[in-house]
């Protein structure tokens, strides 16, 4: 598992995907799966530093496989 960084998005919104994962997962020639996690904020909120204990919805995309230079 990669993680693009320690970015959260505002509620609604979302960050965008960084090249270096797609480069990494063409290289490798390995599987890649989108994953978002929703309602995070309700854990982890924008300003704090401690996550809270709480639910949050695990959402997985499709599976791809990158090849040339698609990232």
């Amino acid at each position: 598992m990669i993680l693009p960084g320690a970015w959260r998005s505002r509620p609604g919104g979302s960050i965008p995907v960084w090249g270096g994962i797609g480069m990494t997962a063409t290289c490798l020639d390995v599987p890649v799966i989108r994953v978002r996690l929703v309602v995070v904020d309700r854990v982890l909120h924008m300003a704090a530093r401690i996550a809270t204990p709480g639910r949050v919805r695990v959402a997985f995309g499709v599976t791809m496989r990158l090849k040339g230079e698609e990232y």
